[in-house]
């Protein structure tokens, strides 16, 4: 039964850039991408963001000079330095996801993958968005019993391998959320697992994300994302809020040097929709229905579309 519908709130990447800029100059050896295509669409927001002043002003004027002032919508340098802020942590992403979660997220992963066997029992294709190192492309797999073709889209490299490793049942392809190589109508279901936010650098990119997802799904085809959500009650929300904080600002103290990705993770988190807010959003990206489930403590929602 769909949820009702909410105008969601703009938020986007405001509260992110700061830490973006700050590790611009370490990415730019291994992502040489993010200081020469599609670079002006975020450096103007930076700009603007900063009202022309400061250090967020001065990386956003030279990443414009860089780029020509030129770029797509498409692939802009946020994303490209977001794919390289995961590689100084893929060893012990997986470590750090249960240190977070309290090993919860893999309740979560097994919860959301029964929810979708639910809806769609039937089921021979799956398309993992976002697939890191693989956890829910393996989970959706076993819950199948194996009888689901499963493929693995991620654009970090280093993700993909530690997925590779892990099985030969599944297919991991390096490709870019927003710009899936695949055909219209290619499969059953789409999924994405606590990466959604990742996607939200603003609305319409978003949004973009979303329709792309759509495209790529049958008709009768669903769409689940699992994702962390703002809790609607206070006293948990604000728990929620001082964990986060607290939990990755110990992990940062673990391993300084990632420090920027960790802060941009906390932010990520932190800024992402409503369980509401992200239903009525499936509705406009074009979606038939869209529900949602809050699990348990009320911080993580499954949200399921129908195409």
């Amino acid at each position: 039964m769909p949820s009702k519908t909410v105008t969601p709130a703009c938020r986007g990447p405001l509260t992110c850039l700061p830490e973006l800029c700050r590790v611009r100059s370490t990415l730019a050896c291994r992502w040489p991408l993010a200081l020469s295509s599609g670079l002006a669409q975020s450096a103007t927001v930076a700009l603007s963001a900063s009202g022309g002043r400061g250090p967020l002003a001065q990386s956003a004027t030279v990443a414009l000079s860089a780029s020509g002032g030129r770029g797509p919508l498409a692939q802009s340098a946020t994303e490209q330095a977001i794919a390289g802020f995961y590689d100084g942590i893929a060893g012990f992403y997986e470590a750090a996801n249960s240190l977070l979660t309290f090993g919860l997220d893999r309740r979560w992963r097994s919860r959301a993958a029964k929810i979708l066997k639910t809806l769609s029992p039937g089921a021979f294709t799956a398309l993992d968005a976002c697939a890191g190192t693989g956890d829910f492309s393996i989970v959706l797999y076993k819950t199948y019993g194996g009888a689901l073709k499963v493929t693995g889209v991620d654009m970090n490299r280093a993700m993909l391998s530690k997925a590779r490793s892990k099985t030969n049942k599944i297919e991991f392809v390096e490709a870019e959320a927003k710009s899936l190589p695949y055909a219209a109508g290619s499969f059953d279901l789409v999924t994405i697992s606590f990466a959604a936010r990742n996607l939200n650098l603003d609305r319409a990119r978003m949004m973009e994300a979303l329709k792309e997802f759509r495209r790529t799904l049958k008709t009768g085809g669903v769409f689940m994302s699992l994702e962390t959500t703002r809790p609607e009650n206070p006293v948990i929300s604000l728990l929620f809020r001082t964990y986060v904080k607290t939990a990755i600002g110990f992990l940062s103290l673990i391993s300084p040097e990632s420090r920027p990705s960790y802060a941009f993770l906390k932010n990520t988190i932190l800024n992402f929709y409503g369980a509401d807010e992200f239903s009525a959003l499936l509705l406009e990206a074009g979606f038939k229905t869209a529900a949602h489930k809050v699990l348990c403590p009320g911080a993580v929602a499954v949200h399921t579309a129908l195409k």
